[in-house]
């Protein structure tokens, strides 16, 4: 059993809505030594994907303990993101009342659930969709979905004809409904222009959903041409139950990010908002806009959700109508709409094409299709992270600057001597720049392995130190021996290599597919120089004999899909 976070909505005396944060005991029936804290799930895990791990056993369990009687309203659970999500598609979760009775039992996998489940969401999907194509005046294309939608799933044995037809029918409906959301630039004149409407209204605020992020966010908001406030992301806490309103809502948002303005001095009911920077901007996708006349009532005038909602529900009666054998079109409907909203989960597509047998063409030619409908944002790939921004897109002057600077300060601050490796290495050697369809920068920098530790016991002390210099990072998996460092403005990878006092000819380190294996040490040490727009860098003793043991011969032709 392994997940990444749970969150356990609560209501008081007085009726309000939070989210649990004290008052309980976790356990669990057995624990992985990576992952010894059974109530590291209750805070979430923004070093990784994974809270919690047990070991490998049958049946295994993770149990909250409240210290009193506790009004739940809701449970919230986060997945791992990676491909090994998977295996909590069977997991159940039982509430035990303080007799020990089970008073309320909840799961996916069993048949009869997941029929009833079938039956209430489907048919409230269907009437959503028939709205909105009314709503665009598509009225034809609405009975036309009406009559094949019940053609096919009111039969005891469907046609190959009716199947087609409805697919037909769909792939039409999302033509017309899911279009692009209206994305923010990072200027006031890329600003997203609103109208408040409401003369009463006194507070504004703006609630965006993405992962966890490592810095703040910020917006800016120009109110009535007046000097432009840059408006800071608020706590969360003070607006639990409307956030836990919004995700009931749009199943498929992550954290909540939210901006706050006071307005009542507002003489104008006309404002600009525009993203304070390009890592805030892509967050800003996936937002609602609310006003309220006395803090706690919220009105939403401006929203991506409800068409990236009615964009998920075409798509999940396109998957049920498919069956088991999804098409390539499918693939590159799923491609499309992971990049039009900027979906950070993207990477778990892989498991969806896979098991179906589904080239990766049409899903990246998908991807490439919705990234371009954006108005202000960069164009993305999809890549092993999920989907990103290539390098192709960004400066990358700016990128080898930013290196630089990262590379001096772990030498001035710890004396490491850190260089370009992997795929940033190979861009600089065969192409003299970086690889044009990389979205990350690789540095590594070689280490003893303190005395009595373990290779992921020295990556947490590393971690530690980087974290009392200023430097923000977190492993990306239980058994990493890199860090994803947040530097400035910047996010880098750092690959630490390691020496071993009993193997002086290897080092210790990530190669293939992220498996960390032993590695000539000659091919490293002694470190050379070689200078790259402008700036002098370490790089390996033998570079193009670490690049063949890194990538094999085939390291010299160019590869976009390597990774993938």
């Amino acid at each position: 059993m392994n997940f990444n976070f749970i969150r356990v909505w609560c209501r008081d005396a007085q009726g309000q809505v939070y989210a649990l944060n004290e008052g309980y005991q976790c356990s669990m029936s057995s624990l992985a030594d990576a992952r010894p804290d059974p109530s590291a799930v209750m805070r979430g895990d923004s070093n990784n994907s994974v809270a919690i791990h047990s070991k490998r056993e049958e049946c295994p369990w993770w149990q909250l303990e409240l210290d009193r009687p506790t009004d739940v309203v809701s449970l919230e659970f986060h997945n791992r993101k990676d491909q090994h999500g998977v295996r909590a598609k069977a997991i159940a979760f039982e509430f035990i009342s303080e007799s020990g009775k089970v008073i309320a039992r909840y799961a996916r996998c069993t048949k009869a659930t997941q029929t009833q489940i079938l039956q209430q969401e489907y048919q409230a999907w269907h009437d959503n969709v028939v709205d909105a194509l009314k709503q665009a005046e598509k009225y034809g294309l609405a009975q036309r979905f009406v009559a094949e939608w019940e053609a096919y799933s009111q039969v005891a044995e469907v046609t190959q004809e009716s199947k087609t037809q409805l697919i037909d029918c769909l792939e039409q409906c999302l033509d017309v409904l899911a279009i692009a959301p209206r994305d923010l630039g990072t200027s006031a004149s890329e600003s997203l222009d609103i109208h408040i409407g409401n003369p009463n209204a006194r507070f504004l605020r703006v609630c965006c959903f993405k992962r966890r992020m490592m810095r703040p966010l910020e917006l800016s908001v120009d109110v009535g041409g007046k000097q432009p406030i840059s408006l800071s992301e608020s706590s969360v806490s003070a607006h639990d139950g409307q956030v836990l309103a919004a995700k009931q809502t749009y199943w498929c948002a992550q954290a909540a990010h939210l901006f706050e303005l006071d307005i009542t001095e507002l003489k104008q009911h006309n404002i600009k908002l525009w993203a304070a920077d390009d890592y805030s901007q892509e967050a800003l996708v996936q937002r609602l806009v609310q006003i309220s006349e006395d803090g706690k009532n919220w009105h939403t005038i401006e929203t991506t959700l409800d068409n990236m909602l009615l964009h998920h529900q075409l798509m999940a009666m396109y998957e049920w109508v498919l069956g088991p054998g999804l098409s390539e079109r499918f693939a590159y409907r799923v491609g499309e709409i992971v990049a039009l909203y900027r979906m950070a989960p993207g990477r778990g597509a892989k498991r969806l094409l896979r098991p179906n047998n589904l080239p990766l063409q049409p899903f990246l030619d998908g991807v490439c299709a919705g990234g371009s409908r954006s108005s202000h944002l960069p164009n993305v790939i999809y890549t092993r992270h999920g989907i990103a921004v290539p390098f192709s897109e960004q400066d990358s002057d700016f990128l080898a600057r930013r290196m630089f600077e990262f590379a001096e300060f772990l030498k001035g601050e710890f004396g490491l001597k850190a260089f370009p490796c992997y795929g940033t290495l190979l861009g600089i050697h065969r192409d003299g720049d970086f690889l044009p369809h990389d979205d990350d920068i690789d540095l590594a920098a070689i280490v003893d392995l303190p005395q009595g530790m373990t290779y992921l016991e020295a990556t947490e002390y590393w971690a530690e130190r980087l974290r009392k210099a200023g430097v923000e990072c977190r492993p990306p998996t239980p058994e990493s021996l890199n860090l994803h460092c947040y530097f400035a403005d910047c996010d880098m990878d750092l690959f630490l290599v390691y020496r071993h006092p009993s193997k002086m000819n290897k080092v210790w380190t990530h190669m293939q597919g992220y498996k960390t294996r032993e590695v000539r040490k000659d091919l490293l040490e002694p470190l050379g120089t070689r200078e790259f727009k402008g700036h002098t860098f370490y790089v390996p003793a033998k570079v193009e004999g670490f690049l063949e043991d890194r990538y094999g011969e085939g390291w010299v032709t160019p590869d976009p899909t390597y990774e993938m």
